[in-house]
Protein backbone atom coordinates (compact mmCIF):
# COMPACT_ATOMS: atom_id res chain seq x y z
CA UNK A 1 0.00 0.00 0.00
CA UNK A 2 0.92 3.74 -0.53
CA UNK A 3 -0.45 6.45 1.80
CA UNK A 4 -0.95 8.78 -0.82
CA UNK A 5 -3.26 6.17 -2.82
CA UNK A 6 -5.68 6.13 0.05
CA UNK A 7 -8.68 7.87 -0.76
CA UNK A 8 -11.19 5.41 0.36
CA UNK A 9 -12.06 5.40 4.22
CA UNK A 10 -15.00 6.84 6.18
CA UNK A 11 -14.98 10.61 7.55
CA UNK A 12 -17.91 9.38 10.26
CA UNK A 13 -15.95 9.43 13.33
CA UNK A 14 -17.73 9.06 16.58
CA UNK A 15 -15.25 9.19 19.44
CA UNK A 16 -13.78 13.06 19.22
CA UNK A 17 -10.13 13.74 18.73
CA UNK A 18 -7.84 11.08 19.71
CA UNK A 19 -6.05 11.52 23.45
CA UNK A 20 -2.81 10.28 23.62
CA UNK A 21 -2.23 7.96 27.52
CA UNK A 22 1.07 6.96 27.54
CA UNK A 23 3.63 8.49 24.47
CA UNK A 24 6.27 6.12 23.91
CA UNK A 25 7.81 8.52 20.63
CA UNK A 26 7.16 12.08 19.85
CA UNK A 27 8.36 14.20 17.36
CA UNK A 28 6.67 16.90 15.82
CA UNK A 29 3.73 15.27 18.21
CA UNK A 30 3.10 12.16 19.35
CA UNK A 31 4.11 9.48 17.72
CA UNK A 32 3.64 5.68 19.16
CA UNK A 33 1.37 6.53 21.47
CA UNK A 34 -1.40 4.39 23.43
CA UNK A 35 -5.45 5.88 23.41
CA UNK A 36 -8.86 3.82 24.94
CA UNK A 37 -11.48 4.42 22.19
CA UNK A 38 -14.86 3.14 23.80
CA UNK A 39 -14.25 0.05 25.12
CA UNK A 40 -10.28 -0.62 22.94
CA UNK A 41 -7.18 0.21 24.38
CA UNK A 42 -5.34 0.95 20.86
CA UNK A 43 -1.71 1.18 20.19
CA UNK A 44 -1.06 4.11 17.25
CA UNK A 45 2.02 4.53 14.97
CA UNK A 46 2.50 7.78 12.99
CA UNK A 47 3.28 5.85 9.32
CA UNK A 48 3.89 9.01 7.18
CA UNK A 49 3.21 12.75 6.99
CA UNK A 50 1.42 15.03 4.76
CA UNK A 51 0.68 18.32 4.16
CA UNK A 52 -2.32 18.92 6.38
CA UNK A 53 -1.50 16.15 9.40
CA UNK A 54 -0.01 12.56 9.33
CA UNK A 55 -0.98 9.20 8.30
CA UNK A 56 -1.48 7.04 11.69
CA UNK A 57 -2.00 2.75 11.97
CA UNK A 58 -3.93 1.82 14.84
CA UNK A 59 -4.18 -1.83 16.39
CA UNK A 60 -5.90 -3.04 19.46
CA UNK A 61 -3.12 -3.54 22.44
CA UNK A 62 -3.30 -5.28 25.81
CA UNK A 63 -1.16 -4.84 28.71
CA UNK A 64 0.98 -7.88 28.16
CA UNK A 65 2.16 -6.27 24.77
CA UNK A 66 2.81 -2.86 25.76
CA UNK A 67 4.65 -4.72 28.79
CA UNK A 68 6.66 -6.53 26.23
CA UNK A 69 7.26 -4.03 23.93
CA UNK A 70 8.23 -1.17 26.79
CA UNK A 71 10.58 -3.96 27.77
CA UNK A 72 12.51 -4.01 24.46
CA UNK A 73 11.44 -7.79 24.60
CA UNK A 74 8.83 -6.80 21.58
CA UNK A 75 9.64 -4.98 18.45
CA UNK A 76 7.46 -1.79 17.01
CA UNK A 77 6.58 -3.66 14.52
CA UNK A 78 5.51 -7.22 16.76
CA UNK A 79 3.42 -5.01 18.65
CA UNK A 80 2.02 -3.77 15.68
CA UNK A 81 1.48 -7.11 14.02
CA UNK A 82 -2.60 -7.76 14.49
CA UNK A 83 -4.86 -9.17 12.18
CA UNK A 84 -7.08 -6.01 11.65
CA UNK A 85 -5.73 -2.47 11.92
CA UNK A 86 -6.97 0.95 11.55
CA UNK A 87 -5.29 3.11 8.58
CA UNK A 88 -6.22 6.88 10.25
CA UNK A 89 -5.99 10.50 8.85
CA UNK A 90 -5.43 12.89 11.81
CA UNK A 91 -5.10 16.23 11.41
CA UNK A 92 -2.33 17.80 13.73
CA UNK A 93 -4.82 18.28 16.63
CA UNK A 94 -5.12 14.78 16.50
CA UNK A 95 -8.66 15.01 15.08
CA UNK A 96 -9.51 12.08 12.96
CA UNK A 97 -10.40 12.95 9.28
CA UNK A 98 -10.87 9.38 7.64
CA UNK A 99 -10.22 6.10 8.73
CA UNK A 100 -10.50 2.59 7.75
CA UNK A 101 -10.32 -1.20 9.04
CA UNK A 102 -7.59 -3.09 7.11
CA UNK A 103 -6.02 -6.51 7.22
CA UNK A 104 -2.61 -6.72 8.29
CA UNK A 105 -1.14 -8.04 5.29
CA UNK A 106 -2.17 -4.55 3.35
CA UNK A 107 -0.33 -2.39 5.62
CA UNK A 108 2.50 -4.76 6.48
CA UNK A 109 4.76 -2.03 4.16
CA UNK A 110 4.25 0.81 6.21
CA UNK A 111 5.55 -0.54 9.37
CA UNK A 112 9.00 -0.37 10.71
CA UNK A 113 11.79 -2.89 9.57
CA UNK A 114 11.85 -6.60 11.65
CA UNK A 115 13.66 -6.65 14.99
CA UNK A 116 13.25 -2.42 15.77
CA UNK A 117 12.74 -1.98 19.28
CA UNK A 118 10.95 0.88 20.79
CA UNK A 119 14.48 2.93 21.97
CA UNK A 120 17.74 3.58 20.35
CA UNK A 121 19.82 2.16 23.59
CA UNK A 122 17.81 -0.88 23.16
CA UNK A 123 19.14 -4.16 21.24
CA UNK A 124 17.22 -6.12 18.19
CA UNK A 125 14.17 -7.32 19.60
CA UNK A 126 11.30 -10.24 18.94
CA UNK A 127 8.53 -9.67 15.93
CA UNK A 128 5.83 -10.93 18.12
CA UNK A 129 4.55 -11.43 21.17
CA UNK A 130 4.56 -15.32 21.24
CA UNK A 131 8.43 -15.37 20.89
CA UNK A 132 8.53 -11.88 23.10
CA UNK A 133 7.00 -13.51 26.26
CA UNK A 134 7.82 -17.30 26.26
CA UNK A 135 10.51 -18.35 28.72
CA UNK A 136 13.02 -19.86 25.46
CA UNK A 137 11.60 -19.37 22.13
CA UNK A 138 13.85 -20.43 18.66
CA UNK A 139 12.53 -18.42 15.16
CA UNK A 140 13.72 -20.01 12.27
CA UNK A 141 14.15 -18.57 8.86
CA UNK A 142 14.77 -19.47 5.32
CA UNK A 143 13.25 -19.32 1.68
CA UNK A 144 10.98 -22.52 2.00
CA UNK A 145 9.79 -21.19 5.17
CA UNK A 146 7.84 -18.27 4.00
CA UNK A 147 3.92 -17.56 3.63
CA UNK A 148 2.67 -20.44 6.34
CA UNK A 149 3.84 -23.30 4.27
CA UNK A 150 7.52 -25.48 4.18
CA UNK A 151 8.29 -28.85 3.29
CA UNK A 152 6.94 -31.37 6.02
CA UNK A 153 10.65 -33.01 5.78
CA UNK A 154 12.09 -29.67 6.88
CA UNK A 155 9.59 -29.14 9.36
CA UNK A 156 10.03 -32.55 11.02
CA UNK A 157 13.84 -32.06 11.59
CA UNK A 158 13.82 -28.46 12.75
CA UNK A 159 11.44 -29.71 15.34
CA UNK A 160 13.54 -33.00 15.69
CA UNK A 161 16.48 -30.95 15.98
CA UNK A 162 15.11 -28.01 18.60
CA UNK A 163 13.64 -31.06 20.74
CA UNK A 164 17.10 -32.45 20.76
CA UNK A 165 18.64 -29.28 21.71
CA UNK A 166 15.78 -28.68 24.61
CA UNK A 167 15.82 -31.61 26.60
CA UNK A 168 19.94 -31.31 26.94
CA UNK A 169 18.93 -27.94 27.86
CA UNK A 170 17.13 -28.76 31.61
CA UNK A 171 18.93 -31.25 33.25
CA UNK A 172 18.75 -30.11 36.88
CA UNK A 173 21.82 -31.38 38.55
CA UNK A 174 19.61 -33.56 41.08
CA UNK A 175 18.77 -35.76 38.15
CA UNK A 176 21.98 -36.12 36.24
CA UNK A 177 22.97 -39.20 37.36
CA UNK A 178 19.81 -40.67 36.83
CA UNK A 179 17.79 -40.76 33.37
CA UNK A 180 15.77 -37.98 33.43
CA UNK A 181 13.99 -37.67 29.86
CA UNK A 182 10.75 -38.93 31.47
CA UNK A 183 10.81 -37.08 34.50
CA UNK A 184 10.92 -33.39 32.66
CA UNK A 185 8.02 -32.09 29.94
CA UNK A 186 8.88 -29.02 28.24
CA UNK A 187 5.43 -27.29 27.13
CA UNK A 188 5.26 -25.94 23.03
CA UNK A 189 2.69 -23.56 22.53
CA UNK A 190 1.13 -23.33 19.32
CA UNK A 191 3.66 -23.52 16.46
CA UNK A 192 3.53 -20.39 14.14
CA UNK A 193 4.70 -20.93 10.28
CA UNK A 194 5.67 -17.98 7.75
CA UNK A 195 9.21 -18.59 9.29
CA UNK A 196 9.03 -21.35 12.07
CA UNK A 197 8.66 -20.08 15.65
CA UNK A 198 9.18 -22.89 18.35
CA UNK A 199 8.14 -21.53 21.80
CA UNK A 200 9.11 -23.41 24.81
CA UNK A 201 7.37 -22.57 28.04
CA UNK A 202 9.08 -23.37 31.64
CA UNK A 203 10.26 -26.46 32.04
CA UNK A 204 7.95 -29.28 34.46
CA UNK A 205 8.53 -32.52 36.47
CA UNK A 206 6.43 -35.31 36.05
CA UNK A 207 5.16 -35.88 40.13
CA UNK A 208 4.15 -38.91 39.60
CA UNK A 209 6.85 -40.50 37.90
CA UNK A 210 9.47 -38.64 40.31
CA UNK A 211 7.10 -40.27 43.21
CA UNK A 212 7.55 -43.83 41.95
CA UNK A 213 11.43 -43.68 41.30
CA UNK A 214 12.84 -44.99 44.60
CA UNK A 215 15.83 -42.75 43.95
CA UNK A 216 14.18 -39.72 43.60
CA UNK A 217 10.83 -40.12 45.35
CA UNK A 218 12.31 -37.82 48.36
CA UNK A 219 13.11 -35.05 45.55
CA UNK A 220 11.20 -31.64 45.55
CA UNK A 221 9.54 -31.29 42.04
CA UNK A 222 9.79 -27.20 42.48
CA UNK A 223 12.82 -27.76 43.26
CA UNK A 224 14.19 -29.38 40.45
CA UNK A 225 11.83 -27.16 38.49
CA UNK A 226 13.59 -24.46 39.03
CA UNK A 227 16.81 -25.95 39.23
CA UNK A 228 16.28 -27.08 35.27
CA UNK A 229 15.59 -23.38 34.24
CA UNK A 230 18.97 -21.87 36.14
CA UNK A 231 20.40 -24.70 34.14
CA UNK A 232 18.40 -24.00 31.11
CA UNK A 233 20.28 -20.15 32.02
CA UNK A 234 23.70 -21.45 32.13
CA UNK A 235 23.51 -23.14 29.21
CA UNK A 236 22.10 -20.18 27.11
CA UNK A 237 25.03 -18.46 28.46
CA UNK A 238 26.91 -20.61 26.83
CA UNK A 239 25.68 -20.08 23.75
CA UNK A 240 25.57 -16.61 23.80
CA UNK A 241 29.67 -16.87 24.61
CA UNK A 242 29.94 -19.15 21.48
CA UNK A 243 27.78 -16.70 18.94
CA UNK A 244 30.04 -13.64 20.21
CA UNK A 245 32.93 -15.94 19.48
CA UNK A 246 31.74 -16.83 16.26
CA UNK A 247 30.81 -13.61 15.09
CA UNK A 248 34.19 -12.49 16.10
CA UNK A 249 35.92 -14.96 14.06
CA UNK A 250 38.95 -15.19 16.11
CA UNK A 251 39.76 -18.55 18.83
CA UNK A 252 37.38 -20.16 17.50
CA UNK A 253 39.70 -23.80 17.67
CA UNK A 254 40.60 -23.74 20.90
CA UNK A 255 36.90 -22.97 22.20
CA UNK A 256 35.26 -25.45 20.49
CA UNK A 257 38.00 -27.77 21.96
CA UNK A 258 36.82 -26.32 25.73
CA UNK A 259 33.46 -26.20 25.04
CA UNK A 260 32.88 -29.22 22.85
CA UNK A 261 30.18 -30.77 24.38
CA UNK A 262 27.88 -27.13 24.23
CA UNK A 263 29.06 -27.41 20.30
CA UNK A 264 27.80 -30.92 20.37
CA UNK A 265 24.53 -29.90 21.09
CA UNK A 266 24.15 -26.48 19.35
CA UNK A 267 25.96 -27.59 15.93
CA UNK A 268 22.66 -29.11 14.65
CA UNK A 269 20.58 -26.03 14.90
CA UNK A 270 22.42 -23.55 13.89
CA UNK A 271 22.06 -22.60 9.90
CA UNK A 272 24.89 -23.27 7.75
CA UNK A 273 25.81 -22.99 3.76
CA UNK A 274 23.70 -26.32 3.09
CA UNK A 275 20.09 -26.87 4.54
CA UNK A 276 16.70 -24.99 4.66
CA UNK A 277 17.63 -22.47 7.63
CA UNK A 278 19.39 -19.14 6.91
CA UNK A 279 18.69 -17.60 10.11
CA UNK A 280 18.10 -18.55 13.49
CA UNK A 281 16.77 -16.19 16.19
CA UNK A 282 16.92 -17.52 19.73
CA UNK A 283 15.20 -15.36 22.44
CA UNK A 284 15.80 -16.29 25.93
CA UNK A 285 14.02 -15.36 29.84
CA UNK A 286 14.81 -18.14 31.66
CA UNK A 287 15.71 -17.05 35.23
CA UNK A 288 15.86 -13.27 34.55
CA UNK A 289 17.59 -13.40 31.81
CA UNK A 290 16.76 -11.31 28.54
CA UNK A 291 18.87 -12.76 25.58
CA UNK A 292 17.98 -12.50 21.91
CA UNK A 293 20.67 -13.96 19.79
CA UNK A 294 20.59 -13.80 16.09
CA UNK A 295 22.99 -16.14 13.90
CA UNK A 296 22.97 -16.18 10.27
CA UNK A 297 24.93 -18.58 7.88
CA UNK A 298 27.49 -17.08 8.34
CA UNK A 299 28.21 -17.47 12.07
CA UNK A 300 26.51 -20.42 12.16
CA UNK A 301 28.70 -21.93 9.51
CA UNK A 302 31.78 -21.16 11.50
CA UNK A 303 30.62 -22.60 14.69
CA UNK A 304 29.72 -26.05 12.52
CA UNK A 305 33.18 -25.84 11.02
CA UNK A 306 34.79 -25.34 14.38
CA UNK A 307 32.61 -28.06 15.84
CA UNK A 308 34.14 -30.21 13.07
CA UNK A 309 37.97 -28.97 13.56
CA UNK A 310 38.01 -29.94 17.17
CA UNK A 311 35.64 -33.43 16.91
CA UNK A 312 38.19 -34.55 13.94
CA UNK A 313 40.78 -34.18 16.41
CA UNK A 314 41.38 -34.55 20.05
CA UNK A 315 38.35 -33.65 22.16
CA UNK A 316 37.56 -33.16 26.02
CA UNK A 317 34.34 -34.16 27.43
CA UNK A 318 33.47 -34.20 31.02
CA UNK A 319 30.61 -36.42 32.19
CA UNK A 320 29.15 -38.75 34.76
CA UNK A 321 29.33 -42.47 34.88
CA UNK A 322 26.05 -43.91 33.71
CA UNK A 323 27.28 -47.53 33.58
CA UNK A 324 29.81 -49.83 32.24
CA UNK A 325 30.42 -53.05 29.85
CA UNK A 326 32.99 -54.91 31.71
CA UNK A 327 33.72 -57.57 29.50
CA UNK A 328 34.16 -55.02 26.60
CA UNK A 329 36.10 -52.57 28.22
CA UNK A 330 33.54 -50.20 27.65
CA UNK A 331 32.14 -47.01 29.92
CA UNK A 332 28.89 -44.96 29.10
CA UNK A 333 29.59 -41.80 29.74
CA UNK A 334 26.60 -38.99 30.30
CA UNK A 335 28.26 -35.49 29.90
CA UNK A 336 27.35 -32.40 31.69
CA UNK A 337 25.70 -31.59 28.22
CA UNK A 338 24.74 -33.42 24.93
CA UNK A 339 24.07 -37.24 24.01
CA UNK A 340 25.47 -40.08 26.40
CA UNK A 341 28.73 -41.60 24.96
CA UNK A 342 30.28 -45.02 24.08
CA UNK A 343 33.38 -44.79 25.90
CA UNK A 344 36.41 -47.71 25.09
CA UNK A 345 39.29 -47.79 27.34
CA UNK A 346 42.36 -49.39 27.25
CA UNK A 347 42.08 -53.00 28.65
CA UNK A 348 44.63 -52.45 31.37
CA UNK A 349 43.95 -48.55 32.14
CA UNK A 350 39.78 -49.91 32.55
CA UNK A 351 40.32 -52.82 34.69
CA UNK A 352 42.42 -50.35 37.14
CA UNK A 353 39.81 -48.01 36.96
CA UNK A 354 37.10 -50.24 37.99
CA UNK A 355 39.18 -52.33 40.66
CA UNK A 356 39.96 -48.73 42.36
CA UNK A 357 35.84 -48.41 42.38
CA UNK A 358 36.15 -45.29 40.04
CA UNK A 359 34.03 -46.18 37.37
CA UNK A 360 30.89 -46.21 39.84
CA UNK A 361 27.95 -44.74 38.50
CA UNK A 362 27.76 -41.13 39.19
CA UNK A 363 31.89 -40.52 38.71
CA UNK A 364 32.32 -37.69 37.62
CA UNK A 365 35.76 -37.94 34.94
CA UNK A 366 37.37 -35.57 32.01
CA UNK A 367 37.83 -38.06 28.88
CA UNK A 368 40.09 -37.01 26.23
CA UNK A 369 40.01 -38.99 23.06
CA UNK A 370 38.61 -39.15 19.53
CA UNK A 371 35.18 -38.63 18.83
CA UNK A 372 32.87 -40.14 16.29
CA UNK A 373 29.24 -39.45 15.95
CA UNK A 374 26.79 -41.40 15.83
CA UNK A 375 23.09 -41.81 15.45
CA UNK A 376 22.03 -43.54 18.47
CA UNK A 377 24.81 -43.04 20.64
CA UNK A 378 28.66 -40.98 20.36
CA UNK A 379 31.34 -43.68 20.05
CA UNK A 380 34.89 -41.70 21.63
CA UNK A 381 38.33 -43.83 21.89
CA UNK A 382 39.35 -42.55 25.50
CA UNK A 383 43.03 -41.72 25.38
CA UNK A 384 43.68 -40.10 29.01
CA UNK A 385 41.00 -40.03 32.09
CA UNK A 386 41.25 -37.67 34.58
CA UNK A 387 39.43 -38.30 38.25
CA UNK A 388 37.10 -35.21 38.92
Amino acid sequence: MIWNEWSSGSRNWQFGPLAPDEVFYEYMGPSIFTTQVGLQKLLVYKSSEHAGGDYFIAVETSDEVIGALKAGRLSVRGALTQPKCWLLDLDLDLEVQRFEQAPFRAVSNLLPETGIPLYADMRTAADSVQQANSPLAFKYFGDELQDGLMPLDAFKNLVTSTYDFVRRLFVPPALVASKAADLLAFPMRQPVLASLLIAIDHPEIDERRLRRRYSTKNLDPKELEEQAEREGARYVEGVERTVERASSGRGMKTFARDNFSLLDNLADIVPGERGDVSRLQLTSYLAGQNVLLDLDREVGERIKHAYKEARDDTVDVTGMVAGTIDKSHLLILRPDRGREITCYIAPDVFNDLLARGELNSGRRLLLSGSFQKRVRRNLMQVENVRLL
